[in-house]
């Protein structure tokens, strides 16, 4: 009856009744419904004098508690600690393109653990030796913080972010982290730009056929 109260008033406008099929029996997709059904009651409990809620105060709403919800998920899951270090905030947005997308999706590599870096692959069944070229355990920690491979690259890299962001020594949550550093607007955005720049000049992630047309 609302929505045909609004209709009414409605001037000039062409309406289009659509039906959208259920979602039933696929995975994910239930619990979709009944988060955006409870964020939808979320959105009626707004003043009384606010008699008409549009769709995109529903959509807010919805929204809002589906985050909410994953948040609290989140913060209390038992998987995924190692990533939530990094990310502890769901709906923390992050630029996909910086300073390029493959810089970007080399980090999120490293951030996640699931990289080609010799300890994952080992991990995974691939039938590689898990050691660096050094002779230790090629983690993510190792790749960043250890491998005398790249002592003068991260010998650079430390000294960068020292003069932008004041810290005198590197570790993974500066490394690797998704906030900015507190009170320093916009460190995340230089620090993932020198930490590009680290990745690059290492070449450790190049494959083959970059490497021979060199």
């Amino acid at each position: 009856m609302e929505i045909k109260k609004i209709m009414r008033v409605l001037v000039n406008t062409t309406i289009e009744v659509l039906w959208t099929p259920g979602h039933a029996g696929l995975q994910g997709n239930d619990k979709a419904d009944e988060l955006a059904k409870e964020g939808a009651k979320d959105a009626l409990q707004m003043p009384e004098e606010s008699r008409i809620v549009t769709i995109q105060e529903v959509k807010e709403a919805s929204h809002k508690a589906c985050l909410s919800k994953w948040q609290s998920r989140w913060d209390n899951s038992s998987t995924g600690r190692r990533y939530y270090e990094l990310v502890p905030t769901v709906n923390h947005k992050r630029r996909l393109d910086l300073p390029n997308k493959t810089a970007f999706n080399l980090i999120l590599q490293l951030q996640t653990g699931y990289s080609t870096l010799n300890a994952h692959r080992h991990k995974i069944g691939q039938n590689v030796s898990p050691e660096c070229k050094c002779g230790s355990p090629e983690t993510t920690e190792h790749f960043l913080l250890e491998c005398s491979n790249y002592t003068q690259q991260r010998e650079i890299l430390a000294r960068s972010i020292q003069r932008l962001c004041g810290i005198p020594s590197l570790d993974m949550q500066t490394l690797l982290g998704t906030e900015d550093i507190p009170n320093i607007d916009g460190s995340r955005d230089r620090i993932q730009t020198e930490l590009a720049t680290y990745i690059e000049t290492t070449a450790r992630f190049e494959t083959p056929a970059a490497s021979s047309t060199q």
